[in-house]
């Protein structure tokens, strides 16, 4: 599990470079050597919304107070978010004329 390169000249994207893209909504990486532009897959955009609800979900059907049901379901998103760069793939963006 690492985090992916680019798929035009193979320079490993940083972890830095992806947390900024997902937290400003999917926003494309740009290649710093190459400069060729990835967008992430609508696989990786279902997996994370499907682990981000079923974390949600599996905290709420424990049977525990309602404060440490919301840390829980805090902790189990911001996990995802920090693991995120390790299993998020990307694609080259096709450039429309």
């Amino acid at each position: 599990m690492s985090i992916q390169k680019c798929l035009n000249c193979g320079k490993q994207f940083l972890w830095k470079e992806v947390q900024k893209a997902i937290f400003w909504g999917y926003k494309p990486i740009e290649c710093q050597q190459c400069g060729t532009k990835h967008t992430v897959t609508m696989k990786t955009r279902t997996l994370i919304a499907l682990f981000a609800g079923v974390t949600v979900l599996i905290v709420d059907f424990i049977n525990i107070s309602l404060y440490l049901d919301i840390i829980l379901s805090v902790m189990g998103i911001l996990s995802i978010g920090l693991l995120y760069p390790f299993f998020a793939k990307y694609k080259v963006r096709l450039k429309i004329k």
